[in-house]
């Protein structure tokens, strides 16, 4: 129904559709009036799409233009430096790690423990005080109805 939640998260979603616009025009139908919306996409690196499955990956300034024909308040942010993806993929490749899955628990935990008992995660760098020739793979949007 219409008005009807207060909260939606479309995590890594919206490059998978095809229509965006409606997703975004639904999104705003149910969500109740001061509502938020958060979603998160891969920031945009080829004139093509990367992966085969999505239908649109987005720079910045696009996702905020289509977020804001329906929001109020957008927020964007980008994350995951490509320095630190890099390092986590390669942590994957290493010979060491023949079971994927037992490398991904411990570079999870790893991850986890700087974030929690650091207070630093090298994935959710602010990327506006950005060295020169720092890019981010991952974008965050924030916005209300």
């Amino acid at each position: 129904p219409a008005d009807s939640v207060d909260f939606i998260v479309a995590s890594e979603v919206i490059e998978h559709v095809a229509e965006p616009d409606k997703l975004l025009k639904e999104a705003r139908r149910i969500l109740k009036p001061g509502g938020l919306i958060l979603l998160s996409t891969p920031y945009r690196l080829t004139e093509k799409p990367m992966d085969s499955n999505h239908y649109k990956e987005f720079y910045p300034g696009e996702i905020k233009e289509l977020v804001g024909a329906y929001f109020m308040e957008v927020e964007i942010k980008e994350t995951h430096p490509a320095f630190w993806v890099c390092i986590y993929d390669h942590w994957l490749n290493i010979p060491i790690c023949r079971d994927i899955h037992k490398c991904r628990s411990i570079l999870k935990y790893l991850i986890n423990f700087s974030a929690l008992y650091l207070k630093r995660n090298p994935f959710l760098k602010d990327a506006t005080n950005r060295r020169k020739r720092e890019f981010f793979t991952q974008i965050f949007v924030k916005a209300k109805k």
